[in-house]
This record gives C-alpha cells, structure tokens and sequence, in this order.
C-alpha cells in the first residue's frame, strides 16, 4: 500500500485513498497503518488489514448429478461503483439451452442479484 492509491474500507465498502503509511508498534509488533482521506473530506487512520482492494471478484459454480456445469464471474468496482456478471458452462455454446435445477438454481442466483442491487 503506496500515498495515492485507492482502497476500500472492508467494514463499510467506502473507498477513500491513503494518504499516508506509518509503521507504528503496538503489543510487541509492528503494524502498518494508513492514514486515510474519504469522499466527505474527513481523515481517519486505519490499520492496513482493515483494507481492501477496490475491485472484488467472486466465482460462484454449479454442477449437477450428471456432471453438467454453470460458472458465474462477479466482479465489482467500488470505485466505479459498477457490477459485471459473466456467466459460462462446461458447453458454451449450449448455454441457451441449459435447463434443469441446476440452471433454475443460477437463474434465481442472477436475478437476485439484479433485485437488491446492493452490489
């Protein structure tokens, strides 16, 4: 973690960028802490464990009994404040015609994800 770079802070997914980097002793060992300026103008210090990269990504798969596969790519940007969903299967190019409750159960994974758009 470098002064300028932009960070998220994992208890409230806010993106703020460092400020500052400070090694700084505490119980017998050295932890790294960043001093931090949010999008309200206000400065706080935080250690680095406490923060994140501004982009998460998170891969979801579902196979059946009969080996038949789905894979969702999440991807979201903070920053940007924008969700990229990417769907594949073991056959891309049946995927139109994947049925069953294994494509019922991602289809219900997909459209959630479009309700609460909490993302």
């Amino acid at each position: 973690m470098k002064k300028g770079q932009k960070v998220r802070i994992l208890r409230t997914n806010q993106v703020a960028t460092i400020v500052e980097v400070e090694l700084i002793r505490k119980g017998g060992k050295v932890h790294r802490y960043c001093h931090l300026k949010t999008d309200e103008k206000s400065y706080l210090w935080l250690d680095a464990s406490e923060l994140g990269s501004v982009v998460e990504e998170v891969k979801v798969s579902v196979v059946d009994d009969r080996n038949r596969e789905l894979h969702l790519a999440i991807c979201q940007d903070y920053s940007k404040d924008k969700v990229t969903l990417h769907l594949t299967g073991k056959n891309p190019d049946n995927l139109k015609e994947a049925s069953g409750l294994y494509a019922r159960l991602m289809n219900l994974l997909i459209g959630s994800l479009k309700e609460t758009r909490e993302l």
